[in-house]
């Protein structure tokens, strides 16, 4: 069997994924444990957090919205959306016209 041939949107995609993932800081969750370390025997119970530290503390935390540079801008799809609905309603209007003309002359 073929291999599936990647497109060039495939590629984009793959390239952002990368760029987005060498932006976003690894957490201490992705890196591996070392099976050979010794584990402690005891081991700290989390402290108890109030509401009012909790929510302080989502205050305090700024969202950085990623921004995904696309090659195209969306403002001239649009653009050509609407272009292309309007050509598309003239014709179609065009091809009832005529249906219509033709009909009453017979």
């Amino acid at each position: 069997m073929a291999k599936k041939r990647r497109t060039k949107s495939d590629k984009i995609i793959a390239q952002l994924r990368r760029q987005l993932d060498q932006s976003q800081p690894r957490s201490e969750q992705d890196t591996p444990v070392p099976t050979s370390a010794p584990r402690p025997s005891h081991t700290k119970q989390p402290e108890a957090f109030s509401y009012s530290e909790v929510v302080q503390k989502k205050k305090n935390v700024t969202h950085e919205k990623t921004r995904i540079e696309l090659p195209y801008d969306p403002k001239l799809i649009r653009k050509d959306l609407r272009k292309t609905l309007i050509l598309s309603t003239l014709a179609f209007s065009l091809e009832l016209v005529l249906y219509f003309y033709l009909n009453s002359l017979s």
